[in-house]
C-alpha cells in the first residue's frame, strides 16, 4: 500500500523502526521509549519537521502491541513532538484517526500483482510479495438428502465426495481527488474439481405429479485474507443441489460417478472503474463420469443436479463488493 500527501504532512510507519523501541503508549498522549540514545536521535532529526510550522503534521502508522487488534495498523496524526532526552522518550501530540479519513490519495496492491520496482520509496505503509490462494479442498457429508414424501422415501449418498483446487485472488486499487479511479480484481483457478459417487436409494410408489426438490449440500466460509481496517478478502464455498421424479416405482439403489474439472486456463476479471466492468473467459467444466449401476429392475424418469459457487467478498477502506463466479454446475 502507498499513501501520498501533501507538502505539510509526511507519513511514517512504525514498522520499520519497531525494533529500537522499549515500549510505546498509545493514547491522546502518546509516547514512545527508544532502546538507545542512536535510535533517539535519529528520530529527533526526522520527526522536529513538524514543530517548525503549525500546519505541519505527520501520519503515524502504528502497529506496535497494544496500539490496536492484531496485524492492524492504525494511524494516528500528530501536530506536535517533545522530547525527554535523558530517558530518551518522545512525547506525541496525536491523534487517532481511521483510515477513510486519511487515505484520499493511495494505492494498494494484494495477490501475485507486481507492480513497477520502486526502491527507497518512503510512501510505502505496506509490503508484502506473497500471493493469496485460497483452498478450495472440502468434503462433502456422507448424507446429502434423506426424506419422504407420503409413502415413498427417497435419499441421496455420496461417497468420498468433495471438491479440491485452490483460487490465486489478485487485485489494484487506486484513488485520486474524485474518488476511485482504478479497481481491478482476477481470479485465476488451480486445478479445480468436484468429485460426486452418488448413491440413491428410493422405495414405495411415488404419487401422480412426481417430486421436485432443490436444497442447500454446503455453505463454508473459508478462511480468507485481512489486513484490518484496510482489506478484507473472506471467500464462501455454496454447493447446492437438487432433483426431479416423475415415475419411480419399486425399491432400488442407483450408483454413478462424476467429475468436473474446470481449465485452468480460465480467467475472471472485475474493473469496477471501467466501462467494461466484467471479463470472464474459462470456467467451462470437462466432465468424465462412471455409468448408472442398479440393482433392481426399476420403471423410473428422474433428473439430478449439483453446483458449485464459489463467492469472493473485498472490502476495501470501507467499500464493499461482492465477485461471484459459479463454475461447475
Amino acid at each position: 500500500m502507498t499513501l501520498d500527501t501533501g507538502d505539510d504532512e509526511l507519513i511514517i510507519s512504525m514498522e520499520r523502526f519497531a525494533d529500537d523501541l522499549k515500549s510505546v503508549d498509545c493514547s491522546e498522549q502518546m509516547t514512545m521509549a527508544f532502546k538507545s540514545n542512536e535510535a533517539y536521535q535519529d528520530a529527533i532529526d526526522d520527526w522536529e519537521w513538524v514543530n517548525f510550522n503549525e500546519k505541519r503534521t505527520f501520519i503515524l502508522i502504528a502497529n506496535y502491541p497494544g496500539c490496536g487488534r492484531n496485524r492492524s495498523r492504525q494511524p494516528w496524526v500528530v501536530s506536535n513532538v517533545q522530547y525527554d532526552v535523558p530517558n530518551f522518550i518522545v512525547h506525541l501530540n496525536a491523534t487517532k484517526k481511521n483510515w477513510t479519513d486519511i487515505a484520499h490519495l493511495y494505492s494498494l496492491d494484494f495477490g501475485i500483482y507486481q507492480p513497477l520496482p520502486s526502491p527507497n520509496n518512503p510512501r510505502a505503509l505496506i509490503e508484502a510479495t506473497k500471493s493469496f490462494s485460497v483452498d478450495l479442498y472440502h468434503a462433502l457429508p456422507s448424507t446429502i438428502f434423506s426424506s419422504s414424501f407420503g409413502q415413498f422415501s427417497f435419499g441421496i449418498e455420496c461417497n468420498e465426495c468433495g471438491t479440491s483446487g485452490s483460487l490465486e485472488i489478485s487485485g489494484h486499487v487506486e484513488s485520486n481527488l474524485f474518488g476511485l479511479s482504478q479497481f481491478k480484481v482476477s481470479v485465476i483457478p488451480h486445478g479445480i474439481q468436484a468429485h460426486l459417487a452418488l448413491r440413491m436409494i428410493a422405495s414405495g410408489e411415488l404419487p401422480v405429479g412426481g417430486w421436485e426438490k432443490d436444497f442447500d449440500i454446503l455453505s463454508v466460509g473459508i478462511p480468507g485474507f485481512s489486513i484490518p481496517n484496510i482489506l478484507e478478502v473472506g471467500p464462501n464455498l455454496q454447493i447446492d443441489g437438487g432433483f426431479s421424479l416423475s415415475t419411480l416405482e419399486g425399491a432400488v439403489s442407483i450408483t454413478s460417478g462424476i467429475t468436473a474439472t474446470i481449465p485452468d486456463s480460465s480467467l475472471a476479471e472485475v474493473d469496477f472503474a471501467s466501462k467494461k466492468k466484467l471479463d470472464i473467459h474459462g470456467w467451462k467444466p470437462t466432465f468424465s463420469t462412471t455409468p448408472f449401476q442398479f440393482n433392481a429392475k426399476v420403471d423410473a424418469d428422474f433428473e439430478f443436479f449439483v453446483q458449485l459457487s464459489v463467492a469472493v467478498s473485498l472490502t476495501c477502506l470501507g467499500g464493499s463488493l461482492v465477485l461471484i463466479s459459479y463454475v461447475l454446475h
